[in-house]
């Protein structure tokens, strides 16, 4: 007899029980008691849940009890969409399980399917078939599959959340409404969704007008635990730091990260960029095999690889970019590091939320963070994220591109068709609920003009080139060419490299970085393939691609800006210590972090007493820079970038920008002055909210800023060939022969959605004129404060020297650390005997050899066979040449050093770019203190560096 089953599964009929029996499932999760009865009802509904809490069985076994119910199925009855391009294994495998219990046809179709398969789905339909957006769109226009389609009754949309945002959601909410034109009678639509910060705008999307969604959220909400953690470099790190060609830093990092993953079971490291993933990927490698990259950018084989090795066990962990965030499976995991800030809150929730994947399990997750503004922004992310904010989500509303596409497929849906009945179709998704017949009549007759589509008075219909055009831009992801890596030892396929890189740095012997481990390009063939061997050296290698971050949301960094005032109150009334500590009593997050970002803060205040803030703004002028300090996030500081861009051409002058999520930086052919400084900032943010959104909106209009992504609505438009290769000055060209065409108008839309945040902007401008928004100015003619000093660093080559002294004097301290724990090879000139130390710091004061206790002894960071041949010669008393003899005078001028100065003259000589003769000027300086000697040889190293390239070339 089988065990009493709990009133939610009760709602379900007998043959669904029985399966849940097989299965051992006795009771439903939260999500699923709320779920099964309106879905039973027929109430369409958007389910939002975390990963692992059965949200896809509570939308899935009310359907099929209902399925069960229809005695003469014919056709698809249940459409299943993923946005996943590598559909979850895991859930097909879930599915089946109940299908073949319920004795029910499953499919499954996407671009990758084969024709047999195809031709298999159109003459004999699957009950249920599990597709993705795009496939949904190439079935529509097709006779024998919207015959099948015309039986649907529901449609599930799985991870409705990372759709609605894109255009690929835009695209799906039409096609649902040309579904909805196919079928008899109106679908139950279901939404499975992560949990989101605006559930009400993913329901509109959802249902479209007319239409309502309830919306049911997981009652229990999932356990979540997060740490942000600071790693300071040890001894250990020091010297691990030569083996992975990086910093002390850095090193650090990875060692700490090394040991996370070591101490758990499976781990995801996520990145906010292939770069990152790349670049991590390369030293994990170095430590061992057991992990593994995985980035949209390596074949679908390799991936598929990873996954299940990942799967199996043979993997321990994956460093991945977005492309692991959302449900593909990899089975269970125990654990999530993000690499670096996570730059929105959201993002944080979404990642962590893939740990702990069972129900009950708690999820736990690590920032691990590299510098003060990336600690202070993965805090307040934390924090907020405890306090259950997420960021708001804005769709696309009256994309032009997709409505071009959706137009031209719905005159091969329907034929000929009148203006007003596509308005009418358009108008019940929420995307373009609200698009105009002005806008419908210019979109339709401009693809008329390019004979997409034919028109004649107020109605469209098909033409020849309709079905090429339709079909070529079925996807509305971009088109970057690719080209296949291959590699020549085993001409297997490696991934792919896209049009930036290739144009741009890839050449017959560079280095890069794929798969974690360095390639060689031996030949780039006409065809497009880069023709590759595996690489020894990782220092000259560099990552295989280029890509945009996720930008720092408004919200994250308003947040950011009210902790530095917080910071800033405690040190008020308290130390640095003080605050250190409360701070540390209050937060997950590491208190060498906390002290870092506590002690940049008073740095800054002892510095100028000005701290930029949400609440404060600073214009920091520094030589030919003005660094304005604003926490808004990229979207509105790329807004107030423009605005300010437009500003300095009204008054004839002009400058290169940059932004980031905290300041914008822009830089002059002159260097400000303090009236300067006061004249460019007052010029912008005296600007009322109009007027700024004014300004910014016609430095838009000269198309400069967007004329990259103008290129790709172009395409979406027909207008040029996908996967056009476009260089700087035919991408300029774009904006004036487009200029007043519908794909001019909707590249500016996607800008204000995608690239920039007037909506905030105005805000932040409002707020400044009504005082709550202070604007500072200062002139700096010596170093910028701590906290600009971060943009120039990033964008700026700026001589360690001219920065602060604090900055200095920590400069001085990592050489001083990097060169104490460097290794020490010893060559004794009197008798040839070498001798090793691991570390310099080991090495007595006064160096002796241990066969003939003589001090003539050569000091180098590596062996030198070469010498130790000259040497071995020169004490045979054998001829040397000439070339001999030059290179045994300089190795006993290092010699003599070490003979008269001891241990200070090893140190000297081990400092990349110091020489002998350079050595031997620091050396006979009056003894200072020892920071004062490794100055010294910092700036020595400097000069080297800076002067080296205008050296005579040996060759």
């Amino acid at each position: 007899m089988g065990r009493q089953l709990v009133s939610g599964f009760n709602l379900l009929s007998e043959p669904i029980r029985s399966g849940l029996e097989e299965l051992g499932l006795d009771s439903p999760t939260g999500i699923q008691t709320e779920a099964f009865e309106p879905i039973l009802q027929g109430r369409h509904v958007l389910l939002i849940a975390p990963t692992g809490t059965g949200k896809t069985e509570a939308a899935v076994l009310p359907v099929l009890d209902m399925l069960l119910r229809i005695e003469d199925r014919k056709g698809i009855s249940l459409l299943y969409i993923t946005p996943l391009r590598a559909l979850n294994r895991d859930m097909l495998r879930r599915l089946r399980f109940w299908t073949d219990h319920l004795g029910l046809r499953l499919d499954v179709r996407h671009g990758d399917t084969p024709q047999t398969q195809r031709r298999r789905q159109s003459s004999y339909p699957p009950d249920i078939l599990v597709t993705t957006p795009e496939t949904l769109q190439a079935m529509l226009p097709s006779k024998a599959m919207r015959r099948h389609l015309r039986s649907v009754r529901w449609v599930i949309v799985d991870e409705i959340h990372n759709l609605a945002v894109s255009k690929r959601g835009t695209q799906l909410a039409v096609a649902l409404e040309r579904l909805r034109e196919a079928t008899d009678m109106d679908f139950q639509r279901i939404g499975l969704s992560a949990t989101v910060g605006s559930p009400q705008t993913i329901a509109n999307f959802l249902g479209g007008v007319g239409r309502d969604v309830l919306i049911l959220q997981a009652s229990t909400p999932k356990e979540y635990e997060y740490d942000v953690i600071w790693p300071t470099p040890g001894d250990e790190d020091r010297i691990a730091s030569e083996r992975l060609y990086t910093s002390p830093e850095a090193a650090a990092r990875i060692l700490l990260m090394r040991k996370m993953v070591d101490s758990h079971k499976s781990t995801l490291i996520f990145v906010n960029s292939r770069q990152h993933a790349e670049m991590l990927g390369l030293r994990f490698n170095m430590l061992g095999k057991d992990i593994a990259v995985h980035h949209g950018s390596l074949s679908k084989e390799e991936r598929q690889r990873v996954e299940e090795e990942f799967k199996k066990g043979t993997l321990k962990a994956i460093v991945c970019t977005s492309t692991l965030e959302l449900g593909i499976d990899v089975g269970s995991i125990d654990q999530v590091i993000q690499y670096l800030s996570p730059r929105q809150v959201t993002s944080l929730m979404q990642r962590v939320g893939r740990s702990g994947h069972r129900i009950g399990r708690k999820s736990t997750g690590s920032i691990v963070c590299a510098s003060t503004d990336d600690f202070a922004e993965s805090v307040a992310a934390v924090t907020a994220a405890k306090n259950g904010f997420m960021e708001p989500l804005d769709i696309h509303e009256n994309a032009l591109d997709v409505l071009a596409h959706q137009c031209a497929g719905l005159v091969m849906d329907l034929g000929k068709i009148k203006f007003d009945t596509i308005l009418k179709i358009l108008r019940r998704t929420y995307p373009f609920r609200n698009i105009s017949s002005e806008s419908l009549s210019a979109v339709l007759k401009y693809l008329g003009s390019m004979r997409k589509i034919r028109i004649e008075e107020n109605q469209a219909s098909s033409m020849p080139a309709t079905r090429l055009y339709y079909y070529q831009n079925i996807s509305t992801i971009p088109d970057e060419r690719r080209y296949p890596i291959i590699d020549v030892s085993n001409e297997s396929f490696v991934g792919t490299l896209g049009d930036e890189f290739v144009s741009t740095k890839a050449r017959v012997g560079l280095k890069f970085i794929c798969r974690g481990m360095a390639w060689k390009i031996e030949q780039i063939s006409l065809e497009g393939k880069v023709f590759v061997t595996p690489a020894s050296d990782p220092t000259a290698a560099i990552p295989g691609w280029e890509g945009e971050l996720l930008p720092i949301s408004y919200e994250l960094a308003i947040r950011t800006g009210e902790l530095r005032r917080e910071i800033a109150t405690l040190l008020e009334s308290g130390s640095t210590t003080d605050a250190t500590r409360l701070l540390s009593q209050k937060l997950s997050a590491d208190p060498n972090g906390i002290k870092a970002v506590v002690d940049e803060i008073a740095n800054q205040i002892s510095t100028c007493s000005i701290l930029p803030s949400d609440k404060l703004i600073l214009a920091e002028g520094f030589g030919p820079y003005l660094i304005v300090n604003c926490c808004f996030g990229e979207l509105v500081n790329r807004a107030i970038t423009f605005a300010f861009k437009e500003v300095l051409h009204k008054n004839g002058l002009d400058a290169t920008v940059w932004n980031d999520g905290y300041r914008i930086l822009l830089g002059f052919s002159f260097f400000l002055s303090k009236k300067d400084i006061d004249r460019l900032t007052w010029a912008v943010f005296s600007l009322g909210p109009e007027e700024a959104e004014d300004a910014a909106m016609r430095y838009i209009a000269t198309g400069t800023p967007i004329s990259y992504y103008l290129k790709f609505v172009a395409e979406r438009f027909g207008a040029i060939p996908r996967g056009l290769m476009l260089n700087e000055e035919d991408l300029s060209e774009l904006s004036f022969k487009f200029a007043g065409t519908p794909i001019f108008e909707e590249t500016v839309r996607e800008a204000l959605v995608e690239k920039i945040d007037l909506e905030n902007m105005k805000k932040v401008f409002e707020k400044v004129r009504a005082g709550e928004i202070a604007v500072r100015t200062l002139y700096s003619p010596d170093s910028p404060t701590p906290i600009s000093r971060h943009i120039l660093s990033k964008f700026i080559e700026i001589p360690e020297l001219i920065a602060p002294r604090t900055i200095e004097w920590d400069s001085v301290k990592r050489l001083k650390e990097k060169t104490l724990s460097s290794h020490v090879h010893m060559l004794c000139m009197n008798c040839g005997a070498t001798m090793y130390k691991s570390r310099l710091r080991d090495l007595p004061d006064d160096p002796v050899c241990i066969k003939c206790s003589a001090r003539l002894i050569y000091v180098s960071s590596h062996i030198d066979d070469d010498l130790k041949k000259i040497v071995a010669k020169h004490l045979r008393k054998s001829n040397l040449s000439k070339k001999e003899k030059e290179i045994l005078m300089d190795a006993g001028l290092n010699a003599d050093l070490v003979l008269t100065h001891g241990k200070r003259a090893a140190t000297a000589l081990l400092v990349f770019g110091v020489g002998p003769h350079v050595a031997a000027r620091i050396l006979r300086k009056p003894s200072g203190s020892e920071d004062e000697f490794f100055k010294e040889l910092l700036e020595a190293k400097l000069n080297f560096i800076r002067t080296r390239p205008f050296w005579p070339s040996n060759g």
